[in-house]
């Protein structure tokens, strides 16, 4: 598991809660104090509990309940200072950090698995191949990415590819050659 998945998680968690509290206090006619704002959020939480998207932050949303539950308690504040955190990891994030998030999600959610293509006699299916060397001079020394990486894609649909990289958000793709022999060429661009 990422923390990258962790991370996310978390952030859209915290972000649909505070929206759902924003919405809430809007169409209220009256003013909403400290404690109904905190037991709506908890309202909003306390389901999340059992639900197994939410699993990976159980924890976290057990401590949220819970401070949320105490009698002066500012819960609004504390996830805003939580969201505040999210966002500051996200813009620590360097190219680097992308492309082995965006490896480890098609993994881990699609099967689709990396590997070096050097010194490869034989292409496995729904794999990725990239030269070590390529890597190495695609990335500079802090991490940055200076060209777009030449991803091999072996027996990989590249429609459903493409949309799974688009959908995680950092990467765009061009289609370097067409399929052949169930083999494509793609370049990988870092999106800053």
């Amino acid at each position: 598991m990422s923390s990258y998945k962790y991370e996310r998680l978390l952030s859209t968690t915290v972000d649909n809660a505070l929206l759902h509290l924003f919405i809430s206090v809007a169409y209220s006619e009256r003013h909403v104090t400290r404690e109904a704002r905190n037991q709506i959020l908890l309202r909003w939480f306390k389901p999340r509990l059992k639900q197994n998207k939410y699993r990976l932050i159980k924890k976290e949303i057990k401590s949220i309940i819970l401070a949320g539950k105490e009698h002066h308690s500012l819960l609004e504040e504390r996830l805003c200072d939580l969201r505040e955190l999210s966002q500051h990891y996200q813009t620590k994030l360097n190219d680097m950090h992308k492309l082995h998030y965006l490896l480890e999600h098609l993994r881990e959610e699609h099967g689709i698995k990396a590997d070096l293509s050097d010194d490869i006699t034989q292409y496995q299916p729904n794999t990725i191949y990239i030269s070590k060397q390529h890597l190495e001079q695609c990335f500079s020394n802090d991490k940055k990415q200076l060209k777009p990486l030449l991803f091999i894609l072996s027996k990989v649909d590249i429609n459903s590819f493409t949309k799974f990289v688009g959908d995680f958000g950092f990467h765009k793709l061009e289609l370097n050659e067409e399929m052949i022999n169930d083999m494509a060429a793609v370049r990988v661009y870092s999106i800053t």
